[in-house]
């Protein structure tokens, strides 16, 4: 139906490139909410990636070409990410009342104080999040960088897939993302804790940490090298042990109170016992993440999300999220 009263809803994709296979969703967004289009995962050739860098960008496009042909995928552009790795952070004091040209003229700089790398070299973003508590006519200014090269490769894979970058994300803000979409009245936490956020990728895990919907703490590690373990209890507990270390460095190291509920989610989130595993030797609510179960589904996402799929599906959409804003 099209006419004057009808409106197509609004549609975007979120392509989560990772070490070992691409996973893609659209989402649609209407005035009933967001609905899941389609999805779709398929697995990278070996020489794709480089400890989560593109190696071979025509690898990548020849992924992506499958996955969007099978999940018949619509949108033209996507949002894709630049691994948390390769990211540079900072939340800056600037001055208050200067417009987006004068401020980005203002962090390049003094990019040599923030940024470990030439300038010429960086891709960069920022965005005012608050007002400075400190200072009167000040504002807290978030800024993130990294190598214009990974920018660069994302963008080549992508068009040789026959798709326009939307927007290049950062992890951490898709992973806010989706955590606002399951949650959106802040999670099953009391009031003044924080949630962890466990991503069990390919031979990496992230822990992110949460206060009020926003990642306070982030750090990643590899752990896949070490765990040889071939059945699954063993493997869960191997995992588990790698989680509560990761859990143990943050409370060491952070001065943010303890988290009262864990998150898994990525590839590895859906091993059998693992959740189980965690809540046991932790004394922690624990819980696999699946940010699609609160979505509606569209014609075309014909093929439920399995629930060991779904956790892996996670960074993508929250992607796809950001492509609405």
């Amino acid at each position: 139906m099209t006419g004057l009263f009808y409106r197509r809803p609004e549609a975007a994709l979120g392509i989560d490139i990772g070490s070992t296979s691409v996973k893609l969703v659209e989402l649609s967004r209407s005035a009933g909410g967001y609905r899941l289009e389609a999805w779709a995962r398929e697995p990278l050739a070996p020489q794709a990636m480089t400890e989560r860098h593109i190696r071979e960008p025509s690898l990548v496009a020849a992924a992506l070409a499958r996955a969007m042909a099978r999940a018949r995928i619509r949108s033209a552009s996507a949002v894709v990410a630049v691994c948390g790795a390769s990211v540079v952070t900072r939340t800056l004091d600037m001055e208050a009342g200067l417009d987006d040209e004068e401020m980005n003229l203002q962090l390049r700089a003094e990019a040599n104080r923030h940024i470990p790398y030439p300038i010429d070299d960086v891709a960069m973003d920022f965005e005012v999040r608050e007002q400075g508590a400190h200072e009167p006519g000040r504002v807290s200014v978030f800024l993130a960088a990294c190598r214009r090269e990974h920018v660069d490769r994302r963008e080549a894979a992508l068009a040789l897939a026959g798709l326009r970058v939307r927007a290049v994300d950062i992890e951490t803000a898709a992973i806010e993302r989706f955590w606002g979409l399951s949650f959106p009245e802040g999670g099953p936490v009391e009031e003044g804790l924080c949630v962890a956020l466990v991503d069990l990728g390919a031979g990496m895990l992230r822990l992110s940490v949460l206060q009020a919907g926003c990642i306070r703490y982030g750090r990643e590690q590899p752990f896949a090298e070490g765990i040889t373990v071939d059945d699954r209890e063993g493997r869960a507990e191997a995992i588990t042990v790698e989680v509560l270390r990761a859990l143990r460095f943050f409370q060491a190291s952070s001065v943010l109170p303890a988290p009262g509920f864990i998150g898994l989610f990525g590839g590895g989130a859906s091993l059998a016992g693992l959740a189980a595993s965690i809540r046991q030797r932790s004394g922690i609510p624990t819980e696999i993440l699946d940010p699609l179960r609160v979505l509606r589904r569209g014609e075309r996402a014909i093929v439920p999300v399995r629930a060991d799929i779904a956790p892996a599906l996670a960074l993508a959409c929250g992607l796809a999220l950001g492509g609405f804003s």
